[in-house]
């Protein structure tokens, strides 16, 4: 069975704004764990050792995709700040697109 992202934000829209922040509440949980992991296990395997991408800036575009994928499912993003607002490898996109 394939999850639908778009079944999140229509359930909030149907359910008290008590759910909402208990639900939002569990998913800023969920994604701080997952991100605080993600950032240990990608500075493991690339650390610094790749042209562009550095310990730093995975943690930024880690946090930047984290607050993206909570808008898309229409919850406040975690992580503040300007540069949490752009994404840091946008430079990749051309070579990352697998589109076809």
């Amino acid at each position: 069975m394939k999850f639908n992202m778009k079944r999140i934000p229509e359930y909030i829209k149907k359910n008290s704004s008590r759910a909402k922040k208990d639900l939002q509440e569990q998913a800023h949980d969920m994604f701080r764990n997952a991100v605080d992991e993600e950032i240990v296990w990608t500075n493991h395997i690339i650390g610094n050792g790749v042209l562009g991408i550095n310990e730093n800036s995975t943690d930024v575009y880690t946090k930047w995709l984290a607050n993206q994928r909570l808008k898309d499912i229409g919850f406040k993003p975690i992580y503040t700040g300007e540069k949490y607002e752009k994404n840091p490898y946008s430079h990749l996109d051309r070579i990352a697109d697998t589109g076809g």
